[in-house]
């Protein structure tokens, strides 16, 4: 049944039976510090026993002990919590050095919530209250900032993905880890979401379930409570793999009724099926060898140059504002309409190198601003598409579009995909964007291989051919946002949306070489005409 119900003492021992099946070992990741399972908690108890090396028990803040319930298709035993201020928790021991800090870690959840709120909490220590990256809380909510991961500060948190928090009235494996680098979040053995971050998580408190900390220990914070069931908890000491979490999910997914995980495609490389609408290959000017939309470069200052087959922005665009191009800096402005005309899907791929990072700088940027033409005044009410090596958020990577024939409700958001850390300086990459109106998808490529998290619907409220794009630009923003800094190798632009295996081709192929099938040569259909002919004649002796 999909609705929980209460379980009367003597069904419970057998649903206990039902509830713990012969599975293949889960993998672990350095030590299994903490591992709570449902099946082994038993009703009213006062505390949670864990059978992991940490050892000890989570006593329980509810003085009626463990209250268990069965949730989901398959009515399986989880441990209820109610969700209210001062509710159900779970305290245990103190959290060991090797996951405070900058400490490596990962947490396994099963978990189920009947209804999805902001946040609420699933695995906490560490505690609230600042600086910024010093709390861990792993958490089951949907706020788009937080609803994931509270480590505290707005640009150490995570979200769920925006569009893919864990649905309600499910059991879901939720998995958090941090290399000492980079935070992860993972639901139903896929990843979901990320970001580089520095963490510096309180030492000296409690492993809590359902309940984050506070200063001093050992109180616990009234609110932010689950409101739902948890199945398992493990927590190690170390970082599980992609591979790992989808292994774990994989052995327990039939337990709890939860679906197999989508295959995850493997791109081989392929050659293009037609070359590009447009290229620019930067030798010299900005021009366009295939299509004849020739960009122009904008270089008040003269500081902007052509070498080796290269657009050189390095000395042009040091921390330069958009709103300052009529005398400062330098850009590529490339034709109106481009864009527009380019049907219901496109491809732009660049090969660029970064110099410097700067808070929305701007790999490129097609649309229009609200002031129109020539202006970077902002544009909140308008269309665009646009990169940025280092996005002011989140401090990475991000790809995002923007749609203005939309009521005020919506909010005129952006539709994002962020990668998991900003673009690397100094090094040579290939940004790809996928525009696929048919699917409804926007779909991002960094050096052949697609994001951790590549896509992001298309709003429904945007196509290619209504955009007004009065300025597509390479290097500069719509807004008074930084221009880029760094060379571009080169530019194209598709009017079909490439895929993976082709992203990948074009990548070992590299970007003085349009990857294409080659057309049959005028000698080799000869020679194929020629060899029809003889077979045509030696049939015509065998009917002989």
């Amino acid at each position: 049944m999909n609705a929980r119900h209460w379980i009367s003492l003597l069904s419970f021992g057998a649903a206990l039976f039902a509830a713990a099946p012969v599975r293949a070992d889960l993998v672990t990741a350095e030590n299994l510090l903490v591992s709570l399972s449902a099946d082994t908690a038993g009703v009213g108890d006062p505390s949670w026993a864990n059978a992991g090396s940490l050892g000890g028990a989570f006593a329980a803040t509810n003085p009626l002990g463990v209250k268990l319930n069965l949730f989901g298709p398959n009515d399986n035993i989880g441990v209820e919590f109610d969700g209210l201020v001062g509710g159900d928790a779970f305290q245990g021991p103190i959290a060991p050095g090797g996951i405070t800090g900058a400490g490596t870690r990962s947490i396994e959840v099963w978990a189920y919530n009947p209804g999805v709120v902001g946040e609420e909490t699933l695995v906490a220590w560490g505690r609230r209250g600042g600086p910024d990256g010093t709390n861990m809380s792993f958490n089951y909510g949907n706020h788009p900032s937080f609803g994931a991961v509270g480590h505290w500060g707005g640009a150490a948190d995570l979200g769920w993905g925006g569009i893919v928090t864990p649905t309600a009235g499910q059991w879901h494996h939720l998995v958090y880890t941090y290399d000492g680098t980079t935070a992860r979040v993972y639901s139903d053995g896929q990843v979901r979401n990320g970001r580089l971050v520095p963490l510096n998580t309180h030492a000296g408190f409690t492993i809590n379930v359902g309940a984050q900390n506070v200063n001093p220990t050992p109180n616990l914070e009234g609110g932010l409570r689950l409101s739902g069931a948890i199945g398992a908890v493990r927590v190690h000491d170390g970082v599980l793999s992609a591979a790992d979490i989808l292994n774990n999910y994989n052995q327990e997914r039939d337990v709890y009724g939860a679906p197999p995980a989508p295959s995850i495609y493997v791109p081989t490389p392929a050659q293009l099926t037609a070359g590009p609408k447009h290229r620019y290959e930067f030798n010299g000017n900005a021009d366009d060898s295939i299509g004849g939309a020739h960009g122009t470069l904008s270089n008040p200052q003269g500081l902007a140059t052509y070498h080796d087959g290269l657009l050189d922005l390095r000395n042009a665009n040091n921390n330069v504002a958009s709103t300052n191009a009529a005398t400062q800096g330098a850009y590529v402005d490339l034709p109106n309409g481009i864009i527009s005309s380019l049907g219901n899907q496109a491809t732009f791929e660049f090969w660029i190198n970064v110099e410097t990072n700067y808070n929305w700088d701007r790999v490129f940027d097609f649309g229009r601003s609200d002031v129109g033409e020539d202006n970077s005044g902002g544009g909140p009410n308008s269309e665009y598409i646009f990169a940025t090596t280092m996005n002011g958020a989140s401090q990475t990577l991000r790809v995002a579009h923007r749609s203005e024939n939309e009521p005020p409700a919506a909010g005129y958001g952006e539709n994002i995909v962020d990668a998991f850390g900003r673009l690397s300086t100094n090094v040579d990459h290939q940004l790809v964007v996928v525009w696929d109106e048919v699917a409804g998808m926007q779909t991002v490529y960094l050096d052949g291989q697609a994001l951790d998290v590549a896509s992001s619907p298309i709003r429904s409220t945007i196509t290619l051919a209504a955009m007004q794009d009065l300025n597509n630009w390479l290097g500069r923003s719509q807004w008074p946002d930084p221009m880029f800094d760094g060379t571009y190798d080169e530019v194209r632009i598709y009017d079909y949306a490439l895929s993976p295996d082709q992203v990948l081709g074009n990548y070992q192929a590299g970007p003085n070489v349009v990857n294409v099938v080659p057309e049959p040569s005028t000698l080799s259909l000869a020679a194929l005409g020629a060899g029809l002919a003889v077979l045509r004649f030696c049939r015509r002796v065998r009917k002989a």
